[in-house]
């Protein structure tokens, strides 16, 4: 029997009810639809669908996209988030898309294939009917699309809480726009820009109300060295010297999530002080992640002392990624993590570690709400993988991911084996018990 109150449907679940009617009366119970590239092919077999309560729906890239009349059916009423990840679309259909769903929060494009203009898409915003718009994500291929017209629309678009652009002229459009405050309403953005260029922004009074940040840093060098006089994040030794985070947390110091990406063009290091002020400087971080592309983030100096310092007054974190070359981290740090942010649930750390949790004479740490966990290296103390996985499961009951992340060595391999192993048996143990319960 199709069960109506799955999270997600795709074409596939409905592609097994032959005929129409019967088709057409599962699809009117469906509000999650994941249409994935394999089920592309079939968008013509669903043209004389309706899909009266569809909330979300999220589109594979694919060529069998080959036309936007192939997604006229999955425009309804009720839609509030439209994903679509690459194929063919038109000017005509976004105009479309904002007239029949007034109730659309959420607008995801990437890769239409250079089906979109300026004009099209600045119609699209000033669409009386795009009331309710709340998240816009455009991704690759949107460039043109992103005229000095298009931009000051967003801007100033009432309402607009979530903005993801990754578009390399973003200071140039910035810089054209004057006037009030941009982006008053704005509570997330993912850019790839130069921190320099967030911070004199947010200096003049734009972004008042960011709460996440997520940056590509595609030339590192240019935006620590020549910007800032110093290739460094946070500067502690030498008062007066430009140091980004320093800054960014003096014009964004409310910042909830902060996810910085170096890119793999250059190398950058980052100092122990880089990592002990940012707790003090972002009172209220609740994910904080610096990953490096291919070892273009390295962290000679980051060991224990540097992660310890971190989570020392950063009790409120969930999400913790520090992935680096050359880190030092041990057992010891992240015991840290374990003692000082108790609502922490997904964890990357270079380094090398014993996955010695619990000291002897000492109560153990644990991880009580931890789902990922991905590590730099585990090395072979003698203990057996036995022993370090129950002392990882007692430690972490709620993990469902258990990641090696510097080119496995065959104990690390066969650690994790045993562990999915462990917790594939603990699973079907708590689905028996779940059944008994029911019966």
């Amino acid at each position: 029997m199709f069960n109506s109150t799955l999270p997600t449907v795709t074409l596939s679940d409905l592609l097994q009810y032959a005929d129409a009617i019967t088709r057409q009366a599962f699809a009117n119970e469906v509000e999650y639809l994941d249409i994935l590239s394999e089920d592309c092919k079939n968008h013509h077999h669903f043209l004389s669908i309706k899909f009266p309560k569809l909330i979300h729906v999220s589109i594979d890239g694919t060529d069998d996209n080959s036309s936007p009349d192939l997604y006229q059916q999955y425009l309804s009423p009720t839609l509030k988030i439209w994903q679509f990840y690459g194929g063919y679309l038109s000017d005509e259909f976004l105009l479309q898309l904002a007239t029949s769903c007034p109730a659309l929060e959420e607008v995801l494009i990437d890769n239409p294939r250079e089906t979109l203009t300026a004009t099209g898409f600045l119609s699209f915003l000033q669409s009386p009917y795009l009331k309710s718009l709340k998240r816009l994500i455009i991704l690759y291929d949107m460039e043109t699309v992103l005229s000095p017209e298009v931009f000051a629309n967003l801007a100033l678009h009432p309402g607009l809480e979530v903005l993801g652009i990754r578009h390399d002229e973003f200071p140039s459009l910035m810089s054209q726009c004057s006037g009030r405050p941009l982006f008053p309403d704005l509570k997330a953005l993912d850019l790839s820009a130069p921190l320099e260029c967030l911070i004199e922004n947010s200096q003049k009074g734009h972004f008042p109300t960011l709460s996440r940040l997520e940056v590509l840093l595609k030339d590192p060098s240019e935006d620590f060295t020549a910007s800032f006089g110093k290739q460094r994040l946070i500067d502690t030794t030498y008062p007066g010297k430009h140091a980004p985070l320093a800054e960014l947390a003096a014009v964004f110091p409310n910042l909830e999530v902060l996810s910085i990406e170096f890119a793999e063009q250059t190398v950058t290091d980052i100092q122990l002080e880089d990592l002990a002020g940012m707790s003090e400087r972002f009172k209220n971080l609740r994910e904080l992640r610096l990953e490096g592309m291919d070892g273009a983030l390295r962290g000679r100096d980051i060991g224990d002392q540097a992660v310890e310092a971190l989570v020392k007054k950063a009790g409120k974190l969930e999400i913790l990624r520090l992935q680096m070359t050359e880190m030092g981290v041990t057992d010891q740090g992240l015991r840290a993590v374990g003692r000082e942010c108790g609502s922490i649930r997904e964890v990357g750390l270079g380094g090398r570690f014993q996955l010695r949790l619990q000291l002897a004479g000492q109560k153990g740490v644990r991880f009580p709400a931890l789902k990922e966990l991905e590590l730099g290296d585990v090395v072979d103390t003698g203990r057996g993988e036995e022993d370090l996985v129950r002392g990882l499961m007692e430690a972490a009951p709620e993990l469902k991911d258990f990641r090696i992340e510097e080119g496995e060595s065959e104990f690390a391999s066969e650690l994790r084996k045993l562990w999915r192993a462990r917790r594939e048996i603990e699973r079907q143990d708590e689905d028996g018990e779940g059944e008994d319960r029911s019966e």
